[in-house]
């Protein structure tokens, strides 16, 4: 009976449980059981899974304290907003929202009867609102708003509509739609601090600052959270610094500061900072003090970073540099530096630098600040065009330093060598064992001195190193290789991850060895060696002296170098161009250094273009004075028309007004081309080789090389090329014999009109210096162009047999690129 009786209530009980899981019927225990399902479980569930997500965006963003923050930041660093998010739980939230609307509607007849959907909806859009799918978003937020929401969830719908309204740009829209919202909340309502600070972001994105002012501090005023708190009042004093009202941005910082560990300890510490600055300004005290204080304070220890660095930009202020360094490149080495600082630390010292001339480290922070920028973005590209307008003073101030330093090795004798590298070696060694040192106080800095007890030689950093240095010392930088001390089995290991093809070669051992002897040995002897060292400094001497004074407008700089190039007793090819920008620097000044450059220029190298320049400077027209760019791309035009003698008399007038500018490699490619076309291949590559010689790793230099490539390739493959019976009839001409050559054009045209032969035609091509030919082309058939020559009477014959060969087209290339002259048929 008992049992009987239990399996009717499980009976009725499941029966009751299948009439209340229907959706479409409007009875209590429906409602009732989708409602607590829909709060209890999935929308639960969900709401938990975002307040995970909204954690851990919260702790793993780096806010930038540097610029306006953002009202409620929904990315990481590194993160596009074009891409959906990586956090976790926006996602999961999302498919507990859509369960719960799939699972848990009850839309009867047009009416929801489950009050919970819309919370499941709001909850839909805020997950895609965080995972950065901004039109699905504003879809359910529209769907929200157009159907069954009660007061709260319109109210909060509302606001996070504007929200994404404001991240897909429509920001006059979403001010619009919440001015009046945010006005008709009460203070005491919890959506009265989210509206406003929704609308300050809207005024923030269309730069109405005072606009954004007064509601971002309204809802900071009223805002329930104090992590939110901090934040609104951190950025209220940010919106008045900008707007230049300092007592006010120090009562907002201020604000931040009183609230102390009820907030964010990143808002305090950066409030403390903020505050610090604006009374150094406004009362000239010195903070100095303060940031030390702050820094000793345990809990600020992992704030290292930006008290150094609010230390570092109070010295630049104060025209203290080397100080200010010092501290950007301590905040640099902290342990607890966040990307925003380390991207302000780089872009701040890359500019000092800069500044300062030192354009080798400017280049090495620039490209610091590259490696940890986005792909594909604005700044990043600007940047980059910044670094790549370095990359001439880079590369010319390597090959100083490298040559000057191979210069002065080969003029010691061999004791003072050995004694060199005897010193570079121990030198070597002690900054690596104090590396070590450096790195033992850090390990346990709070319980004394590490145990020197352990002698093992694994577990002894100091044995560790000096075994290292023994070993380059002994047997040289080996790679990591089984049978690494046989020679042979290296090698071969080398050999083959080389692709190197010939086996017969010698088994040398050409590991080295680090001893002063090998050192020594493996320096430059040779006269020739040396003097193309020489050759290389003083051209690098002479680049960096034109780009720091044509490029960077430095002066001082550039005049240091050309000095320096000048007392090296230069070649006239080099001197004298040197001597050139010495005498413009001090031009202005009508100092005797000017009048002593001039006579030096004018004196010394009276064949040089700059002699002309400086001794006949009426002959330059003033029109024809302008910009670099325009006078290259004038020339360019002048070579493409192969007008040859109007190039050849431009660019050496305009040779030195190109000097030392920026468009001097594209220049003396072009030169080099001429020279090419007019002497032929051998001249070509030789004024080839000269540009990549002189301008090394530049966009010219490769060009170069690869057409220095190209001339060689042509030169291997034309044996296996096929000869085609293609012919031209070739009249030469002296340059200046312009009415012969058009006499003769012209009684060809009128030849060539009484013929079928349509696919002849003539053209004027210049050969040299001296020569320029009438050339006849498309002949196919030496046979057609005898009959055709039978043809003319006796005048014209003789006229065309005078200076005249046929030659295969094959040939005639040949010629033009060999610069071969073929003897004139009779």
């Amino acid at each position: 009976m008992k049992k009987a009786v239990c399996f009717l209530g499980i009976g009725i009980t499941v029966m009751l449980l299948l009439w209340g899981c229907s959706t479409q019927k409007n009875k209590m225990l429906n409602r009732g059981y989708h409602s607590l399902n829909t709060k209890y479980n999935v929308l639960f569930n969900g709401k938990e899974a975002f307040k995970v997500g909204e954690s851990i965006l919260e702790q793993a963003h780096d806010d930038n304290f540097f610029e306006i923050l953002e009202v409620e930041p929904i990315a990481l660093n590194g993160e596009r907003m074009d891409q959906t998010t990586i956090v976790p739980g926006f996602g999961r939230a999302e498919e507990k929202a859509v369960k719960a609307i799939q699972k848990h509607s009850m839309n009867i007849n047009g009416i929801q009867r489950n009050n919970k959907i819309d919370e499941a909806y709001l909850l839909l859009g805020k997950a895609r609102y965080f995972d950065r799918r901004f039109f699905p978003a504003m879809e359910a937020f529209n769907f929200l708003l157009e159907n069954y929401a009660d007061s709260k969830t319109y109210v909060e719908g509302r606001i996070w509509r504007e929200k994404t309204n404001i991240r897909l740009r429509n920001n006059e829209l979403a001010i619009k739609n919440l001015r009046s919202l945010a006005r008709s909340i009460t203070p005491k309502s919890k959506f009265h601090s989210p509206a406003n600070a929704t609308l300050s972001q809207a005024f923030i994105n269309t730069q109405q600052l005072d606009s954004a002012c007064y509601y971002i501090k309204n809802a900071a005023r009223s805002a329930n959270n104090n992590y939110d708190k901090g934040r609104y009042y951190f950025l209220t004093g940010q919106l008045y610094e900008n707007l230049k009202k300092p007592d006010s941005a120090l009562w907002a910082f201020e604000q931040v500061v009183w609230l102390k560990r009820k907030t964010s300890r990143k808002y305090w510490i950066n409030a403390q900072i903020k505050r610090l600055q604006i009374r150094s300004i406004r009362d000239s005290l010195d903070p100095i003090e303060a940031y030390e204080k702050l820094a000793k304070e345990y809990e600020n220890y992992v704030f290292d970073h930006w008290i150094n660095r609010a230390i570092g930009i109070h010295y630049f202020q104060q025209k203290t540099d080397s100080l200010g360094e010092h501290y950007l490149r301590q905040s640099l080495g902290s342990e607890n530096l966040d990307m925003p600082t380390k991207k302000a630390n780089y872009r701040d010292l890359a500019d000092f630098n800069f500044m300062g001339g030192k354009y080798v480290v400017a280049g090495a922070y620039l490209d610091s600040l590259l490696n940890i920028l986005p792909e594909e973005t604005l700044a990043k590209r600007r940047i980059q065009r910044e670094r790549d307008n370095l990359n001439g003073v880079i590369k010319y101030e390597k090959i100083v330093h490298t040559t000057d330093s191979l210069l002065y090795l080969t003029s010691l004798d061999k004791d003072a060598q050995m004694e060199y590298f005897e010193k570079f070696i121990k030198e070597k060694e002690a900054k690596a064992l104090a590396k070590v040192k450096t790195e033992e106080k850090g390990f346990f800095p709070f319980f004394g001195k590490p145990s020197q007890a352990n002698t093992f030689y694994f577990y002894n950093p100091k044995l560790v190193v000096q075994g290292q240095q023994k070993f380059l010392s002994t047997w040289g930088d080996r790679p990591n290789t089984d049978n690494w001390a046989i020679a042979s089995g290296i090698s071969s290991i080398r050999q083959q991850s080389d692709r190197v093809e010939t086996q017969d070669q010698e088994q040398s051992e050409d590991f080295f060895v680090e001893e002063p002897e090998n050192y020594v040995n493996a320096l430059p002897k040779t006269i020739v060696e040396i003097d193309s060292i020489k050759k290389l400094n003083q051209n690098a001497y002479l680049q960096l002296g034109m780009i720091y004074k044509e490029s960077f407008k430095n002066n001082a700089l550039a005049k240091e170098r050309l000095e320096h190039l000048i007392g090296l007793n230069p070649p006239a090819e080099t001197a004298a161009p040197a001597l050139y920008h010495l005498y413009k620097i001090h031009e202005f000044a009508m100092s005797e250094k000017a009048t002593e450059y001039f006579n030096r220029i004018v004196l010394d190298y009276p064949d040089s273009p700059y002699a002309n320049i400086l001794s006949n400077p009426e002959t330059f027209k003033q029109s024809d004075l302008q910009t670099p760019e325009t006078v290259y791309e004038n020339l360019l035009k002048i070579y493409n028309n192969a007008d040859f003698d109007e190039f050849s008399e431009k660019a050496e007038s305009f040779h030195v007004l190109l000097s030392g500018t920026p468009v001097q490699p594209k220049f003396d490619l072009l030169m080099a081309n001429f020279e090419g076309r007019l002497k032929g291949r051998l001249a070509w590559t030789t004024a080839l080789q000269k540009i990549s010689s002189k301008y090394p790793e530049s966009p010219e230099a490769l060009r170069a090389e690869e057409m220095i490539e190209q001339i060689k390739l042509k030169e291997s493959v034309k044996k296996e090329q096929k000869i085609y019976l293609n012919y031209k009839w070739v009249f030469t001409f002296n340059v200046k014999d312009t009415l012969t050559l058009k006499k003769t054009k012209k009684e060809l045209e009128e030849a060539l009109k009484e013929i079928p032969y349509s696919r002849w035609f003539l053209s004027e091509d210049r050969f040299d210096e001296k020569e320029i030919y009438l050339v006849l082309h498309g002949i196919r058939s030496r046979r057609s162009l005898n009959q055709w020559k039978k043809k003319f009477d006796q005048t014209k014959t003789n006229l065309l047999n005078v200076n005249n060969f046929v030659v295969l087209s094959a040939d005639y290339k040949k010629m033009f690129l060999d610069k071969i002259r073929m003897t004139n048929e009779k």
